[in-house]
């Protein structure tokens, strides 16, 4: 399984890996994250057809788009993919249609994203609706979600500070971590 993005389905790379995986029939599931700017360059200015899942049925390939906003048509989609792929029957790749809330990177305001269409998908935030749908499918509250939010955040801090505190990684160190697996 793996992850890329609507800017890097561009590259001839994508079209070569996915055929091949499709001549080879790998257990391979390929999830573009379509966030409708490559940097911020809109997506019809990149390509005729914005729907990228068309690419893998160009070639034969199972292919699906999936509400990237909503995380539990993304998990559903997700999971039927894996399953299929471990009875042999990959490889799939999903088109996760998502928005960037804010520019590509610290630096860029994204001034060219229009506000009627950012509006429109920060009301679908994917997080938010993550929030609402474990509050209604379990009954917590918000209390208990703020409780889970605060360990992830302590963990995920935790993690950073390990990152930080941890020496530079060598190629030694990478040749005794392969060989052990």
């Amino acid at each position: 399984m793996t992850f890329t993005t609507d800017g890097a389905s561009n590259n001839g790379t994508f079209m070569e890996s996915l055929n091949l995986a499709a001549i080879w029939n790998l257990a391979f599931v390929l999830v573009v994250e379509n966030n409708q700017y490559a940097v911020s360059t809109k997506i019809e200015e990149s390509t005729r057809e914005v729907d990228l899942y068309k690419r893998g049925l160009a070639i034969g390939v199972e292919s699906h788009q999936v509400d990237g906003n909503d995380p539990l048509a993304v998990y559903n989609m997700t999971k039927d993919a894996v399953e299929k792929c471990r009875r042999g029957e990959g490889p799939i790749l999903i088109e996760a249609k998502t928005y960037r809330h804010m520019g590509h990177h610290v630096n860029d305001p994204g001034k060219y994203m229009p506000a009627d269409q950012l509006a429109y998908y920060q009301e679908r935030d994917p997080v938010d609706r993550a929030r609402n749908a474990l509050t209604e499918m379990s009954g917590i509250d918000q209390s208990e979600i703020d409780a889970i939010e605060n360990e992830i955040r302590e963990e995920f801090e935790a993690a950073v500070e390990f990152s930080k505190a941890s020496g530079e990684v060598t190629i030694a160190d990478f040749r005794e971590f392969a060989a052990a697996y």
